[in-house]
């Protein structure tokens, strides 16, 4: 099901990449998995063949990473709820346009999150095929101290939510709070390749038919293998490339 324009409430609808360099950030994921982009009123949209797949903009902050957006039919009653599950709200809820409406916090862990309620399409088009999001882990220290955050916004992080799922929140207490999209691609080796000829950084070891990254900014995210629709055959392939993905820098 790699077209989607709806989504069941707290899932995760919608990426996006806010950097402080957010040129170099869009150029090294143009590099990986062939992404265009548009601008649309101060905001970047990334696109795959046409399709939407992320967003991309520009603030100053010290961590580099990738934001998760949940699906909300009632934005201003998630926002009080978000309060009342022990969260923080950090900016709106305010309208995105004629797109929808958007909010942002922090969940109990200190994780940004955003929260998005789509007057058309719900949130992103493309995905789980390759050049597209095909799976979204939360890494806190804690996962029980915001299990219960999530549930209550209409998540289910279940065991199966990493590469190829949902939503799945994972016990990692060697960097910041932070979420972990995946991407999937046809060829692990040939995208590993591309991404660290646009400047990546192997983040952790490969496991199974995934890899962890940092990308040329310092955000972490995965690589899973995916497979490929024979219906589409302008997704994304990976550069033929045929290399041992090193060990952690």
């Amino acid at each position: 099901m790699p077209v989607r324009t709806t989504y069941g409430v707290g899932d995760p609808c919608w990426i996006d990449r806010i950097s402080a360099r957010p040129d170099a950030a869009e150029a090294f994921y143009a590099a990986v998995f062939g992404w265009t982009y548009a601008e649309e009123g101060g905001y970047r949209t990334a696109r795959l063949a046409g399709d939407l797949v992320a967003g991309f903009g520009s603030a100053p902050g010290p961590l580099e990473a990738w934001t998760v957006y949940l699906a909300a039919k009632d934005l201003d009653a998630t926002a009080a709820r978000v309060v009342e599950l022990g969260g923080r709200l950090v900016l709106g809820p305010l309208d995105a346009g004629p797109n929808g409406r958007l909010l942002l916090a922090t969940d109990p862990a200190g994780t940004l999150v955003g929260c998005w309620q789509g007057a058309r399409a719900d949130g992103v088009v493309l995905a789980d095929e390759p050049g597209a999001a095909c799976g979204y882990e939360l890494r806190v220290p804690d996962p029980s101290a915001v299990a219960g955050f999530y549930r209550g916004l209409g998540a289910d992080p279940g065991a199966g939510g990493g590469p190829g799922g949902s939503l799945r929140i994972v016990e990692d207490r060697s960097a910041p709070p932070h979420w972990l999209v995946y991407f999937g691609v046809d060829s692990l080796l040939g995208a590993v390749g591309a991404a660290l000829a646009a400047g990546a950084r192997v983040a952790g070891p490969a496991a199974g038919d995934s890899v962890l990254l940092r990308d040329a900014n310092g955000a972490r995210f995965g690589l899973t293998a995916a497979a490929s629709r024979p219906d589409r055959p302008d997704t994304y392939a990976g550069p033929p490339a045929n290399i041992r993905i090193p060990a952690k820098n």
